[in-house]
């Protein structure tokens, strides 16, 4: 039976060895990519630290800006016009949102 091989066995054998090269390659292409991690790793931390402080500075922001408007007691028609175009406002509403920015505009530059 040793002397018996027949083409379904010289296949397998083919395939075979055909697996364990794409594995030797892949196993090669993974190590790269790690490596290639490694290294690039400490930058995404930075830049993940980056966008933690700029979110958080952002949050100050908006929360100091509301304090001042409740302090000077400007809830401005503008805000509202603000608010309402984020929401969708409708197009029956385009007069009011466009005097909105009027006001918001003349207000700045008084």
């Amino acid at each position: 039976m040793i002397g018996d091989i027949d083409l379904t066995d010289i296949i397998i054998m083919a395939l075979l060895i055909a697996a364990l090269i794409y594995c030797f390659v892949l196993s090669r292409r993974m190590e790269r990519l790690r490596a290639a991690l490694e290294e690039v790793g400490p930058a995404l931390e930075v830049f993940s630290e980056a966008v933690d402080l700029s979110q958080e500075t952002v949050a100050e922001m908006r929360q100091a800006s509301e304090e001042l408007s409740a302090r000077t007691g400007t809830a401005s028609r503008g805000q509202e016009t603000k608010a309402a175009a984020r929401e969708g406002a409708a197009p029956d509403q385009k007069d009011t949102l466009v005097s909105g920015f009027y006001d918001m505009v003349n207000r700045g530059m008084a």
